[in-house]
């Protein structure tokens, strides 16, 4: 029988869905989409991309979009109301804005394998930021209301009374908030532990679970995978994802003893996430050359398409690209077991997001890595030199995208695979 892991990247600027099908062992790289919240102010209706404003006639100066806020108002400020107090520019409070938003995404993917079935899902996995308790309590306060509305978008989106509601069409804001409503309170979900965060399951019902992953292991994870068809029985990868708001950091690791042995898979603690990203450098392309945020967007694709970003942005080179690299330096000097260290491979780098291409970041990176690998005290006293080089590699996860696209989307790959139940923390 055919049994499904969806896995839902939900961005702060656009959005990804995978599925991978447990009969066939295949997945299906599906939509990726804008992540905004439109919100019709004169029929008080609000919905979710650029399908719901062709629907209603877009353009309207009574569309109002909640852009990038939402994500942003858990992430920033993880204490803002959540279930209660309505939004003024979207008339939804935060925490059903962001069901809405998830549930957008999980009709999304429940469409694009055309699922007759809703039983035939075994899983739901949801990536989130690299939130580190030890710099803030309060961000375990952010998942725990994020895993809230997850339980809800999955809640709306498996039972057949609610199939009324398509976000892509646009709904009604007072009917939303009223199923909202109905639903709460949501089960108070035990308290767990966000560095072990593969272990972080919460049973739906018998069928299905919910789970988690940080940004950073679940964009590193396909690729580890696909690390496991060469000839070497050793991997170090460190993984940098460059998103719209934030940038994440993690390390990975996996080996055997011989060609005939399993793969033995192990994480790290992921670096804190950063939020030097891609709308960084919008924002600064924007008061450089005074224009829009749309426009601005568009300007800082073609300069990193012709490899003048960095020059004619100096920010772009002077801060985002050193404090990013900088940043990955102090994260592999302060790796308390470097396993591996003794192998005679380089750690190979890869660098997923959209914002992952901006021209001399690679570089800096490889150069950063090295310096990291050298001072870190925890490193044997003879490991092989080439076991101190870092190399950046290219990897297309899939045959039909080339590697910048599937770079995109290797969040929601990773977490639409069945194998991270595999994974080890160390």
């Amino acid at each position: 029988m055919h049994m499904y892991h969806i896995g839902i990247d939900w961005g702060t600027q656009s959005s990804k869905v995978y599925t991978y099908d447990d009969e066939n062992k295949s997945g299906n790289l599906g939509v990726m989409c804008d992540s905004t919240l439109f919100y019709d102010k004169r029929n008080d209706i609000v919905g979710f991309s650029d399908e719901f404003l062709q629907n209603i006639g877009g353009g309207s100066p009574d569309i109002a979009s909640n852009l990038f806020s939402i994500k942003r108002q858990m992430i920033m400020n993880p204490t803002i109301s959540f279930w209660c107090g309505e939004s003024d520019d979207i008339n939804l409070t935060l925490g059903a804005s962001i069901t809405l938003s998830l549930l957008a995404l999980l009709r999304k993917a429940i469409s694009d394998i055309e699922l007759s079935n809703r039983e035939n899902i075994s899983e739901v996995c949801f990536s989130f930021p690299n939130w580190s308790p030890g710099l803030d309590i309060k961000h375990d306060i952010a998942l725990k209301k994020f895993k809230q509305a997850a339980y809800l978008a999955v809640t709306i989106a498996l039972n057949e009374k609610y199939d009324g509601l398509i976000p892509h069409k646009g709904i009604r804001n007072k009917e939303f908030q009223n199923v909202i409503n109905k639903l709460l309170p949501v089960p108070d979900f035990p308290k767990f532990d966000i560095d072990k965060i593969t272990q972080l399951n919460d049973k739906f019902n018998d069928k299905l679970s919910i789970s988690y992953l940080p940004e950073s292991l679940a964009a590193g994870l396909p690729y580890l995978l696909h690390l496991q068809y060469g000839s070497n029985h050793a991997f170090r990868l460190l993984v940098i994802d460059v998103g719209a708001g934030s940038t994440d950091i993690g390390y990975l690791t996996q080996w055997r003893l011989t060609k005939n042995d399993a793969f033995h898979m192990v994480y790290f603690k992921p670096a804190p996430a950063i939020n030097y990203a891609g709308e960084s450098i919008t924002e600064a392309v924007a008061r450089q050359f005074n224009l829009n945020r749309q426009d601005a967007e568009v300007k800082k694709i073609s300069l990193s398409s012709l490899g003048t970003l960095s020059i004619e942005v100096p920010y772009v080179k002077d801060e985002w690209i050193r404090i990013i690299s900088e940043r990955v330096r102090d994260y592999i000097c302060s790796l308390p077991k470097h396993i591996l260290m003794d192998r005679p491979e380089p750690v190979r780098i890869i660098i997923t997001g959209g914002s992952g291409a901006v021209p001399g970041l690679q570089e800096a990176l490889k150069s950063k890595v090295e310096i990291g690998l050298a001072i870190n005290e925890n490193r044997p006293n003879n490991c092989p030199p080439r076991s101190l080089t870092a190399e950046n590699i290219s990897i297309q996860l899939d045959p039909n995208k080339d590697t910048f696209e599937t770079g995109r989307r290797s969040v929601s790959i990773g977490a639409g695979q069945p194998s991270k139940s595999k994974l080890m923390f160390v």
